[in-house]
Order: structure tokens, then sequence, then C-alpha cells
């Protein structure tokens, strides 16, 4: 379960700091009500279900024993892209979270690199816990 959390907090602190830097326009008029709150859920909920994916894809590729780090970099690669192309045929979603969608996907996967059981620990809740702190400074 930590393997699962861990990917999807680091996943969620990158996808959260790409949209931030990509879609969010800190600089709005006064009076001008935004919606970035709901894309912070929006990402924060497609990204844990992504990570659901991306840990089948993970247990997979472990049970068949591909050890090939680049490898798999490409595999999530592409789940990422396949995860985001669907999400734009239900949502129409902008093309910035295509790109925010792929990093999150390799991301999950970079993360099942790290062994350190603390370190893993808290990667777990820097992702929720960043995503948090924006939705409640947008909301």
């Amino acid at each position: 379960m930590l393997t699962y959390l861990k990917g999807a907090g680091c996943s969620l602190l990158v996808a959260t700091i790409l949209y931030l830097t990509t879609v969010v326009e800190f600089e709005t008029p006064p009076g001008v009500i935004t919606s970035y709150d709901v894309g912070i859920l929006f990402i924060a909920l497609f990204n844990y279900l992504g990570c659901a994916l991306g840990f089948l894809v993970h247990a997979a590729l472990t049970r068949i024993r591909i050890k090939s780090i680049p490898g798999s970099a490409v595999i999530f690669i592409l789940l990422g892209l396949a995860f985001s192309m669907t999400l734009d045929y239900i949502f129409e979603l902008n093309y910035k979270f295509y790109f925010i969608t792929i990093a999150g996907s390799l991301v999950y996967y970079l993360a099942q690199l790290i062994t350190n059981r603390h370190i893993s620990i808290v990667l777990s809740f820097l992702g929720p816990l960043t995503a948090l702190s924006f939705f409640l400074y947008f909301a």
C-alpha cells in the first residue's frame, strides 16, 4: 500500500506544481471568480485514479520481471498519454492537462524506485498536503 501512496503522493505533488505553473494566473483582477480550486480537485481525484492504473501496470511489469528503467518509463509515458486522451474525450480538457497527466504518470513510476521507508512516508503526505493547501488558498 505504501508503494501506491508514495507514487500517488509524488505524482500529485508534481501535477499540482505543473497546474500552478502552467494554468493558474495568480494576478487576477479583484472581483473575478476563478475555478482553480475545482481544477485542483479534478487533478487530485483523477491523479489517484490514474495511479491505481499505474499500480496495476507496475505490478504487471514486476511480475513479468521487466527491470529496464528506460523501457518502463516509456510504458508509463504511454500510460499517461492514454489516460489523458481518455480524460480529454470525456471532459474536453485543455492541452496542458496532457503534459500534467503524462508527467504525473512518469513521476509515479520514478517514485517506485525509492526504497527508503521514511522518505516514502513523507512523499505519501507531501502531494495531498500541497494540493489541499492550494485548494484552500483558491477556495
